[in-house]
C-alpha cells in the first residue's frame, strides 16, 4: 500500500503539497465536529437538570460555574443550541469547500495527465508507434484517467481527511472516558482488520480484470467498425458478437463482486453498531462512577458514535477503492516513467542541428535496414537532386514502404547513412520533415470541414485564404467545392463516406500545396483519380519542376513516364531503370 502512495504521490508531482494542505483543511472541520459532539452531553443535561450541568462541568472542564449561574435555565439551552448549530454548520461548510477543491485538483490532474498520455503517443518513434495500438491510447486518456482522479485521488482525500476527523474525535472521546473509548476503538479495530486482509488481494484482482476488460472493449469496438464490410459479407457477426459477450459477462459478474465488496463494510458497521451501542451503554453505567453523568457521557458517545459510523465507513470504502484501482496506478507510472527515461536518453545525445533552408540534395549511401536479422533494404545507394522527378516501382513487399519511411526519417537505417545537403538527416530530422509532404494511398482526411482538412487550422485569423483557393486549383479541387452548398464549410463525415476516394487524393494533395512543401512524396496516392486528372496533375507538377522534387511511387507505367529517373525496387536492391 505504502509503494502503491508513493506511486501516486509521484504521478501528481507538484499538486500533492496542495493535495495535503487540503487534506489538513480536515483537521479544521473536526475542530469543529468535536465541539459540535462536546455540546451534546451539556445540552441533555440542561433539559434534565441544571444542577447536573454544574456538576458535569465542573467534573469535565475548568470553568467557572459561577459565569453559568448570572443565567437562567432557558438561556443556558439556548446558548448551547446556538453553540451546537454553529459549530456544525461551520464544520459542514468547510468540509463541502474542501471537497469542491479535490475535485477541481482531481480534474486538473486528470486533464493533465490526458495531455501528457497524447504527448506521449505523439512524440513515439514510428517503430514505437507500429508497436502500439489505438485502443492503448484510448483506453489510457479514459479509462486510466478516470480511474485514477475519480477512484484514487478523490478516495484518498476521503481518507485522509476521515482518519483525521476519526482520530479527532477518538481523541476526545479518551479525555472524556478512556476505558470506553478503548472498547469502541478496539471494536472498529478488529472489524477493520477483518475487512482488510478480506479484500485486499480480491480489489486488487478484480481493479485488474475490470481494466483490461475495458482495453478489450475497445479493441473490439475498433475490429467491429474497421472490419465492418468483411464481417458482414462473411457473416461473422455472430463470432465477434460472441467475444464481445464473453469480455461484458466477464466485466459485469467482476464489477458486481468490486460492488459488493465496496458495500460490504456499510453492512458489517451496521450489524455491529447494536453491539457498540449495547457496550457503550452497558460501560458507561459501571466506567462513569456517578448516575447523574451517565446521561450525558451516553448522549456524547451516542452522537459520536453516530459520526463515526460513516466516517468508519468511508475509510472502508475509500480504501477498497484504492486498492481496486491499482492497475490504473501502475499503468499510468509505467507510462511516465518509461517517458521519462526516453527524454533522459534522448537528452544525453548530442545532435549537431544543421538546418537545411533550401533543399539542394539527398543522399543514400550504403544504406541497409532490416528486422529481425531479415534484411529489407540491401545496400542501396541513391543520389536526388533539387528539380528531379523520381520513379519508384516494384512488387508489393519489395521494400518500397520501408525505403519510403527511411527517406522520411521515421526508421533509421542499420548501416549506411541518408544525407540531405551532405548532413545527416537524423541531425536534424524535424528541420528535414518541414519540407518534405507524404501523401499516401490512405489519405490523412478526418470528420471536419474541407477547410480544415487542408489547412490543419480551425481560426480563421490564421488561415491563409488566398493560398487556401490557390491550393485548391492546383488540386484541380476548387470546381468541387464551390458547387458544394456550404463550399469549403462542408463538413466531411467520420467514416469520410460523402466524399470520392478522388477528392479525398486530391483533399491532401491541396494540404500539400498549402503547407509550401517543395519535396513532395506521392505514395501510390493518384490511384483514385480518373487518369486524365492523374495526367492533369503529374503535367502540372513537371511544370514547377525548378521548385519541386517529387518521388513518385507508382505501379502506373504511363505516370511514371513524367518522371526523370525511374528505379525498381526488387528484393530490397535499387536497380535503375
Amino acid at each position: 500500500m505504502i509503494k502503491n502512495l508513493n506511486k501516486v504521490f509521484y504521478i501528481i508531482g507538484d499538486k500533492k503539497l496542495k493535495f495535503f494542505i487540503l487534506s489538513l483543511g480536515s483537521l479544521l472541520s473536526s475542530i469543529f465536529d468535536i465541539i459540535g459532539i462536546g455540546m451534546v452531553g451539556p445540552l441533555v443535561i440542561s433539559f434534565l437538570d441544571i444542577d447536573l450541568l454544574y456538576n458535569f462541568v465542573t467534573q469535565y472542564t475548568n470553568i467557572d460555574i459561577s459565569i453559568l449561574e448570572k443565567y437562567n435555565h432557558l438561556h443556558i439551552i439556548i446558548f448551547f443550541c446556538i453553540i451546537l448549530l454553529i459549530s456544525f454548520t461551520l464544520k459542514s461548510l468547510i468540509s463541502f469547500l474542501i471537497t469542491r477543491e479535490i475535485m477541481k485538483v482531481g480534474f486538473l490532474i486528470q486533464k493533465d495527465l490526458r495531455n501528457k498520455f497524447i504527448k506521449i503517443f505523439q512524440d513515439l518513434t514510428y517503430e514505437e508507434f507500429l508497436k502500439k495500438k489505438t485502443s492503448e491510447l484510448l483506453h489510457a486518456i479514459n479509462h486510466l484517467t478516470i480511474v485514477f482522479c475519480q477512484s484514487t485521488i478523490v478516495k484518498l482525500f476521503v481518507l485522509f481527511s476521515e482518519l483525521i476527523i476519526l482520530f479527532s474525535v477518538i481523541f476526545f472521546l479518551f479525555i472524556i472516558n478512556i476505558k470506553i473509548t478503548f472498547l469502541i476503538f478496539f471494536t472498529l479495530i478488529l472489524i477493520y482488520i477483518f475487512y482488510f486482509f478480506f479484500i485486499r488481494k480480491k480489489m486488487t484482482l478484480y481493479g485488474t480484470i475490470l481494466g483490461e476488460a475495458d482495453q478489450k472493449f475497445l479493441d473490439y469496438g475498433k475490429i467491429t467498425m474497421d472490419g465492418f464490410k468483411e464481417i458482414r459479407i462473411l457473416q461473422k457477426d455472430r463470432y465477434f458478437f460472441d467475444e464481445y459477450k464473453k469480455i461484458n459477462t466477464i466485466f459485469a459478474d467482476v464489477h458486481l463482486k468490486y460492488d459488493t465488496n465496496l458495500i460490504l463494510p456499510k453492512f458489517l458497521l451496521e450489524s455491529s453498531i447494536i453491539i457498540v451501542i449495547m457496550i457503550l451503554t452497558i460501560s458507561i453505567v459501571i466506567f462513569s462512577g456517578n448516575t447523574s453523568n451517565s446521561i450525558a457521557l451516553i448522549g456524547i458517545f451516542t452522537v459520536s458514535a453516530a459520526r463515526i459510523i460513516p466516517v468508519v465507513y468511508n475509510i472502508f470504502n475509500s480504501v477498497g477503492t484504492i486498492l481496486g484501482s491499482m492497475y490504473s496506478i501502475d499503468k499510468i507510472y509505467e507510462f511516465i516513467i518509461l517517458n521519462e527515461e526516453k527524454n533522459k536518453i534522448k537528452n544525453k545525445i548530442k545532435i549537431n542541428l544543421n538546418e537545411i533552408k533550401n533543399f539542394e540534395t539527398l543522399e543514400f549511401k550504403n544504406v541497409n535496414f532490416g528486422y529481425d536479422k531479415i534484411n529489407i533494404i540491401n545496400n542501396i545507394n541513391l543520389t536526388i537532386n533539387k528539380g528531379e522527378i523520381i520513379g519508384i516501382s516494384g512488387d508489393s513487399g519489395s521494400g518500397k514502404t520501408t525505403l519510403i519511411n527511411l527517406l522520411i526519417g521515421f526508421l533509421s537505417p542499420n548501416r549506411g547513412e541518408i544525407l540531405v545537403n551532405k548532413f545527416d538527416i537524423h541531425n536534424n530530422l524535424i528541420n528535414w520533415q518541414s519540407k518534405i509532404s507524404y501523401i499516401s494511398q490512405q489519405n490523412f482526411v478526418y470528420g471536419a470541414s474541407i477547410l480544415e482538412n487542408v489547412t490543419l487550422e480551425k481560426q480563421n485569423d490564421k488561415i491563409d485564404f488566398e493560398k487556401f483557393q490557390k491550393s485548391l486549383e492546383a488540386a484541380h479541387l476548387l470546381k468541387f467545392v464551390n458547387d458544394l452548398k456550404d463550399k469549403e464549410k462542408t463538413i466531411i463525415s467520420d467514416q469520410v463516406l460523402n466524399i470520392s476516394g478522388g477528392q479525398k487524393q486530391r483533399i491532401a494533395l491541396a494540404r500539400s500545396f498549402y503547407f509550401n512543401r517543395n519535396f513532395i512524396i506521392l505514395d501510390e496516392s493518384l490511384n483514385a483519380l480518373q487518369e486524365s486528372l492523374q495526367e492533369k496533375i503529374l503535367s502540372e507538377l513537371k511544370k514547377n519542376e525548378n521548385n519541386l522534387t517529387i518521388i513518385l511511387v507508382s505501379h502506373n507505367k504511363k505516370n511514371l513516364e513524367h518522371c526523370d529517373y525511374i528505379f525498381e525496387l526488387n528484393n530490397g536492391i535499387l536497380i535503375k531503370k
